[in-house]
């Protein structure tokens, strides 16, 4: 019998994290983030080319991640560039981002 999926991991890179491109320098950020989500089935979304932190925001019908992207201004920046938001909700363990948040929103 095959289990069922019980919940979703929402992950971010870290603000201080030296990023895929110091192990494969040369590649593409976005090559990368394609073939980390085309190697694994149950990874929504990769971002790999940007630094940041998220935040967590759990309610009855859904728990929430906000991606705060840093500026690239140097190791541990806190500068806000950018921000994405994915959702999931009870009963449905995959991540959702909105169809209008293809990109990261400029903050």
């Amino acid at each position: 019998m095959a289990a069922s999926p019980s919940g979703a991991e929402l992950c971010v890179p870290s603000v201080i994290s030296p990023g895929f491109e110091r192990w494969f320098p040369g590649t593409a950020p976005e090559t990368i983030a394609a073939t980390l989500v085309a190697a694994n089935p149950e990874l929504v979304f990769a971002e790999t080319s940007r630094r940041g932190y998220g935040s967590v925001t759990l309610a009855l019908d859904r728990a929430r991640l906000d991606w705060h992207v840093t500026r690239p201004e140097g190791l541990g920046s806190t500068r806000l560039a950018a921000q994405r938001t994915g959702w999931v909700k009870p009963g449905h363990p995959v991540l959702q981002i909105s169809a209008s948040q293809s990109v990261f929103r400029v903050v």
